[in-house]
């Protein structure tokens, strides 16, 4: 019996601990998301009543759709992140030179990454987040940088010509767009 009591008091504490991490937490979450004068008014209650209960939130079905959905976001700005990273390699060279073997390694690995944050997307959501958005990413963005990855591995210049069609159109695209998606995605 003492053991199983020594156990609880650990727990307990522990427990303890963990609301100098989640009260801060929710705080924060809840005056970014409503508003600094909301969080005031009675936010700060709010926000410290759900601390104090952090489990149910944490591992609550609700939660984990929020966390699928911010998942398909920071995988979408990864392989944005990673395609710009290849092309800013390919533009440090002078226009029609040959990429050194190096950085077209590097390149290479861009792509790669760019495509497994890519398809592990959910286009639907991103559709459902801005109308066409995953229409967009798909046709052209993924599949752009699926050609180029493949051309650039054979040196296929006409497959690489259209990869890079592709992924100016979805430039062009997002670009225009921009503003609206970013918008849409803070809503969320």
């Amino acid at each position: 019996m003492k053991k199983v009591k020594n156990i609880l008091i650990i727990i307990l504490i522990l427990y303890s601990y963990s609301l100098f991490i989640f009260i801060p937490y929710f705080n924060y979450n809840y005056a970014v998301n409503n508003g600094f004068t909301k969080w005031l008014l009675l936010g700060e209650v709010v926000s410290t009543g759900k601390a104090i209960i952090w489990p149910y939130f944490i591992f609550s079905a609700d939660n984990k759709n929020v966390k699928s959905r911010d998942l398909d976001i920071i995988n979408f700005y990864k392989s944005l992140e990673n395609s710009q990273n290849a092309t800013k390699i390919i533009n440090q060279g002078e226009p029609y030179k040959i990429i050194p073997e190096e950085n077209m390694d590097k390149i290479l690995s861009y792509y790669e990454k760019a495509l497994m944050y890519a398809n592990k997307v959910d286009i639907n959501k991103l559709n459902n987040i801005y109308n066409g958005l995953g229409k967009h990413f798909k046709n052209e963005f993924i599949k752009g940088i699926s050609l180029k990855l493949e051309a650039d591995k054979n040196a296929d210049i006409p497959k690489s010509i259209k990869g890079s069609k592709l992924l100016n159109e979805w430039d062009n695209w997002y670009i225009d767009n921009m503003e609206e998606i970013n918008r849409a995605f803070r809503k969320i």
